[in-house]
């Protein structure tokens, strides 16, 4: 019994100890489409780069934990947003894009207004 608990525990702990896994473009094509992305280890959080032509994302792994957040900007030049988030390949697919948050900003206005 004493055996069973050790390597329970034992299982557990490595659990807690593994990476988060990231897509990342390659070293050599920093920007890159999600086909040529990889997966990769990151013991911080992910991060999404996009423009709005959505063509090519930069999609890379910073090494400090960061909480979830999207934010919209001007990223070289260019109108885009970036997303940092924190669970497997959370990075891979479309994020949480600036006119959705817009729409939820207005909902959440109205149904405050509703409330008043």
């Amino acid at each position: 019994m004493k055996v069973a608990v050790a390597v329970l525990i034992l299982m557990v702990s490595l659990h807690a100890g593994e990476a988060l896994k990231c897509k990342t473009c390659p070293a050599l094509e920093p920007i890159c489409e999600l086909e040529d992305t990889q997966d990769s280890n990151c013991s911080g959080s992910c991060v999404k780069v996009d423009t709005n032509d959505h063509e090519k994302s930069l999609r890379f792994c910073i090494p400090l934990k960061s909480k979830d957040t999207c934010k919209s900007g001007t990223i070289a030049g260019k109108k885009g947003y970036y997303c940092v988030c924190n669970t497997d390949l959370c990075n891979s697919g479309p994020s949480i894009l600036p006119p959705s948050v817009f729409v939820l900003t207005i909902l959440l206005a109205v149904a405050r207004g509703l409330l008043n």
